[in-house]
Order: C-alpha cells, then sequence, then structure tokens
C-alpha cells in the first residue's frame, strides 16, 4: 500500500515515471498445455524488464494480472512464487495483482505492468557514427511468431516453444549503473534487424560480418515444415 501511495504521489507532482506492459500472447497456449507455469512467469517478467533496459530505466513495482483457463492452484502458486522469487533478486516490489479465470480459453496469459524509479540516461536512443554495435545472442524462439507456430505445429510440441526468453534486462542494468556509455538500443524480436534502421538516420550505416549470425535450428525445422519464405521467416 505504500509502494502505491508513493507511486500516485509522484505522479500528482508531475514526475514522469517509466513504465511498460507487456505478456506472453500465444505462447501461453505451450505453457498451459505441457505445465510449464515457472517458464510461463518468467517469460511474462522478461518481457517487460527487456524493454526496461531499452528504455534504460531501473525497474521498481510490478503489478500482474493471471489469465487461466480454469481454476488450478498449482499453476497460480507457481507463477506467483516464481515471479516473487524473479524480483526479490532485483530488489522489485509487486505492488497488486489479479488473477482470472477464462473457460472458454484454451491458454495462460500473464500480463505485467512494470514501473521504476530512476531513468539513467534520457539522451536519444540512437546510435552514433564510429559506435561499436555489440549484439547479445538469442535465446531462441522467445516470445515471439507463435500465431505462425500454432498455425505450423497445432499440439505438436518442441521444447524450444517453452523455454524462457534471456533476461537481457540484468546485462544491461549493470551496464548503465557503472555508467558505461550505451548510444541506442534496440530489443530484436518481431521486425528483426530491420529495427535498428531507426536508430542509424539515413546518413549512415551499419556493417555486419557476413555469416557471423546463424539462427538457431528450431528456426530452420519451422522454415521448413512450415514452407515459409525467407521474408516470412525475417
Amino acid at each position: 500500500k505504500k509502494k502505491t501511495l508513493e507511486l500516485i504521489e509522484k505522479t500528482k507532482n508531475g514526475t514522469e515515471i517509466p513504465g511498460t506492459t507487456d505478456g506472453i500472447g500465444n505462447k501461453g497456449y505451450y505453457h498451459w498445455m505441457q505445465g510449464t507455469f515457472k517458464n510461463a512467469a518468467i517469460d511474462a517478467l522478461v518481457m517487460v524488464l527487456n524493454d526496461a533496459a531499452v528504455k534504460k530505466f531501473r525497474a521498481k513495482w510490478l503489478q500482474n494480472h493471471i489469465m487461466v483457463p480454469k481454476e488450478n492452484e498449482k499453476a497460480i502458486l507457481e507463477i506467483v512464487s516464481t515471479l516473487a522469487e524473479e524480483c526479490r533478486k532485483r530488489n522489485i516490489n509487486i505492488i497488486s495483482g489479479e488473477t482470472s479465470y477464462h473457460e472458454y480459453s484454451q491458454e495462460l496469459e500473464i500480463s505485467i505492468s512494470l514501473s521504476g524509479d530512476k531513468y539513467f540516461n534520457r539522451k536519444p536512443n540512437k546510435f552514433e557514427i564510429g559506435d561499436y554495435l555489440v549484439g547479445v545472442e538469442s535465446s531462441g524462439l522467445m516470445d515471439n511468431g507463435f500465431t505462425t507456430i500454432r498455425k505450423i505445429y497445432g499440439d505438436e510440441f518442441r521444447e524450444e516453444f517453452t523455454e524462457p526468453t534471456f533476461v537481457y534486462y540484468d546485462v544491461i542494468i549493470d551496464m548503465l549503473e557503472r555508467e558505461i556509455p550505451i548510444n541506442g538500443m534496440v530489443h530484436i524480436t518481431g521486425g528483426a534487424f530491420s529495427k535498428i534502421k531507426k536508430l542509424i538516420g539515413n546518413d549512415s550505416d551499419v556493417l555486419i560480418e557476413q555469416g557471423s549470425l546463424k539462427p538457431q535450428e528450431i528456426f530452420y525445422e519451422i522454415k521448413e515444415k512450415g514452407k515459409l519464405t525467407d521474408e516470412e521467416m525475417y
């Protein structure tokens, strides 16, 4: 309650409170079917943590909404306890939450809103000529593209479908805390490398060594099984 009041007071005083909201989307179908509730909770948290990293703010307060097809105490307990454990590691306060049952649904959804108390750098998120572009390797499918995956695989399952997304936040925030200069950042998910174009301007280019960025094997399997074009895969 005290943390919620502090948040409201900051808003009243005109202080900008950084924040972001996201969920696990269609990946929740596979998490529910496989009972991978801990991984689902990590997925939901990581989606907003990674956005916080790109926006360069320190996460402080969290609110969650858990939606399940039917009452399942084990699922709720595992999700909430996992969120609590992960938040404790990062000094994030869970200030409220809600659970709802959607009996006509077939999937789990965890929606999270994350707010912060500090921006590290308010400079425009833009690369500068002469910068080194550093890529942190993807963990695989993460939380994107599962609409296509469900169309191709249906109820067929691969372990990669429930592997939780990598927490880039921990790496980035550590660098920002140590005041390591980062001019621009982009979270490569839907849209792939085209997102970089928005940060380099029309007077510059990005040079990437050919053949150095190979996707994980699961992407080759999806392409072949779904008979997808290179454009669709991209």
